[in-house]
């Protein structure tokens, strides 16, 4: 009778153990997502940032050709710089927001202890520690998923603000811009 309940609790170790593996694989894995969105959207703010300092260092040239604007043209691209202007500010706003400071949720775990569970039927610290990794990963997604709708706003306030560079380069070669 003994053997049977010592299988069981092997078959029953086997089973946590295993659930463990993944719920820490998972873990993983959605910190490399953390990191991989979190590095691209470092990059994109670079971009929005060099195109805001573009912006910055025609500005005053910009006011004065703004005085002296007469023709659709001139109102066009007096228009169309305004605009990027305020979408490249938004963008870099929203990359600001993506990249705020959250704290990814981990699992601490002491390898001592886990020795000591090992040796003293450890079913329950493997129960305990694959439930946090659960709530981890749960709060981790959430953090993600609000990372990600930020993050997905400013690559379109992103591609308005490079389309709108285009066209405002191209108003600037038919303007009277002196």
């Amino acid at each position: 009778m003994s053997t049977d309940t010592k299988e069981e609790k092997q078959l029953e170790l086997e089973k946590w153990e295993e659930w463990y593996a993944l719920t820490k694989e998972e873990l993983e894995n959605t910190e490399v997502r953390f990191d991989k969105i979190e590095a691209k959207m470092s990059r994109y703010s670079v971009l929005i940032t060099f195109i805001i300092g573009i912006v910055a260092i025609k500005l005053f040239s910009f006011i004065e050709f703004w005085k002296s604007a007469d023709s659709c043209l001139d109102y066009y691209f007096v228009v169309s710089f305004i605009s990027l202007g305020i979408s490249a500010y938004i963008a870099l706003f929203l990359y600001i927001l993506s990249l705020e400071f959250e704290t990814f949720y981990r699992t601490p775990v002491n390898p001592d202890s886990l020795i000591f569970f090992k040796e003293n039927d450890y079913i329950n610290a493997i129960w305990a520690m694959s439930e946090s990794n659960m709530k981890a990963i749960n709060k981790n997604k959430a953090i993600i998923e609000k990372k990600l709708f930020i993050a997905h706003m400013a690559y379109r306030f992103t591609l308005a603000t490079i389309i709108l560079t285009a066209f405002t380069v191209f108003m600037y070669a038919y303007t009277n811009v002196t």
